[in-house]
């Protein structure tokens, strides 16, 4: 008798849980559809977020120079909200910008590249991103006396995690009977360190991230980098959330508050 009733009370706090789970999602995509729509209206595109971030450049006192994202299988991000985001990075002089979409949807070369923005595609597989020290007045603006600002921009996928990591341990295996990996195995920091020099030659010399912004209902890497994470400073935006300059502004406050120790 008292299992059927612990049960059913599960049942029910389920279901409340639920409930509640899908008023907030809701509460949120109709906050997300009114701030886009005073966005349109008052704000415009292009220069006041331009404006935005160049004024908020002098109260940080630190910069990412790796931003990763990480879209959740739950997130309703698109990739226009991705290439915001490395528009907003380039203009505040972030060396690198990775995306990890779990979902495998999320393709650079789908992705509308701003007027003020000129895109290549690297060797590497990655793009640059560049924008001209001095460009229309429409942006009135100039960077670096007049210096042209680029952004490395890349796409991470689930290979580039524990998969390359378990490539990279094969690799040493095939060259175990070497004189540099049999005296590595002596020693742990020698042996991580060949490890790391390893994953980095793969990713392309990337810089580790030490910012991520997680776009899903959870806090998860999802399997991101996880050799390359050890001191990223992780920032959660909820699904339905609305994602504007601001938001990307107040991610980067809070990750110049944040005192990354490393160990010490």
């Amino acid at each position: 008798m008292s299992c059927g009733i612990h049960k059913a009370l599960w049942v029910v706090v389920t279901i409340i849980i639920s409930i509640c789970d899908l008023l907030d999602l809701c509460i949120r995509k109709l906050k997300a559809l009114c701030m886009r729509s005073y966005d349109s209206i008052f704000h415009g595109q292009g220069s006041y977020e331009i404006d935005y971030l160049e004024r908020c450049k002098p109260e940080l006192t630190k910069i990412p120079k790796h931003l990763s994202i990480v879209v959740g299988p739950d997130s309703d991000t698109d990739s226009e909200i991705l290439s915001k985001i490395a528009a907003y990075a380039l203009i505040m002089d972030i060396d690198y910008i990775s995306f990890f979409d779990v979902r495998g949807v999320f393709s650079l070369e789908q992705v509308h590249v701003p007027k003020f923005i000129s895109s290549k595609k690297m060797r590497n597989g990655h793009f640059l991103w560049s924008m001209p020290g001095d460009r229309s007045k429409t942006a009135q603006l100039k960077y670096r006396n007049g210096l042209e600002k680029s952004i490395e921009v890349a796409v991470l996928s689930k290979n580039d995690g524990k998969a390359l990591i378990a490539e990279v341990c094969r690799d040493l295996f095939e060259k175990r009977n070497t004189t540099e990996i049999q005296e590595a195995l002596k020693d742990r920091p020698s042996l991580t360190n060949i490890i790391s020099k390893s994953l980095q030659k793969k990713l392309n010399n990337m810089t580790d991230p030490d910012c991520a912004i997680i776009f899903s209902n959870h806090m998860c890497t999802y399997g991101l980098l996880p050799w390359h994470t050890g001191f990223t400073e992780f920032h959660l935006i909820k699904t339905g959330s609305y994602f504007s300059v601001e938001t990307f502004a107040r991610v980067l406050y809070r990750f110049s508050k944040c005192e990354q120790r490393y160990g010490h």
